[in-house]
């Protein structure tokens, strides 16, 4: 008998205030929401889509706390995340991990709170399934799973815009993301990859040839394809 199939999907692109504001990431993840309640029959009620105001850091936390306490062995787990990234040294103390670059790096909530690799670590610890995929549209995003102690793990597969020390792009003739244009827009709504791999392997070239300093990564620890 088949699992339950969870996720979590989040995009911010209007900020609290107007100086930080991005174009699309929100578009990014509603696509994402459409791919996972349309053709992969994730069930509406297992589903969390945080948009720009409603993605405060307390409701994120709330969401994935909701996500850990719900899934079990078995299950389908995503979490998705378009918007800012950030960056900080260790030694300002935003969580307890010693990073091999030094630095610290987290999304960044609506209302402006950042939550780091180190933390999404402690979290999804309590994970228990092993078909969990995680992807990252921000900058300095590969910078999550960049050191082996991160967030990889048996039965996980991490999809990031570009490197620990690299910025993620916002385009806006392409009305998403650079990397969410390609990975899934295109890739996974429009039917040209069916699993996170084949997605990843149709974004890496055409996001690298628009933007070269921005090169999409992807760890899989995941047996097989992740079908998507």
């Amino acid at each position: 008998m088949a699992g339950a199939k969870w996720a979590v999907v989040i995009g911010i692109a209007d900020y609290q205030g107007t100086g930080s504001d991005l174009w699309h990431p929100d578009k990014d993840a509603k696509e994402m929401y459409s791919e996972l309640t349309g053709q992969q029959g994730y069930p509406k009620a297992n589903v969390k889509l945080l948009t720009n105001s409603k993605a405060k850091v307390s409701a994120i936390v709330s969401a994935i706390d909701w996500l850990v306490a719900d899934e079990k062995a078995g299950d389908e787990v995503v979490f998705f995340y378009s918007g800012h990234g950030y960056r900080a040294p260790d030694s300002e103390g935003w969580d307890s991990d010693v990073e091999l670059d030094g630095n610290d790096k987290m999304i960044v909530t609506y209302d402006f709170y950042g939550l780091p690799d180190g933390w999404f670590k402690t979290k999804f610890a309590a994970i228990q399934s092993t078909k969990f995929a995680l992807m990252f549209g921000s900058c300095h995003s590969g910078g999550i799973f960049d050191d082996n102690d991160d967030l990889q793990g048996t039965g996980r597969i991490i999809a990031s815009a570009c490197k620990a020390d690299q910025y993620g792009w916002d385009y806006l003739q392409l009305g998403n993301t650079l990397w969410g244009y390609y990975f899934v827009d295109e890739a996974l709504l429009d039917n040209r990859a069916s699993s996170v791999e084949a997605a990843h392997a149709y974004a890496y070239p055409r996001v690298v040839a628009m933007q070269p300093d921005s090169q999409p990564q992807l760890y899989d620890n995941y047996p097989g394809d992740f079908t998507l």
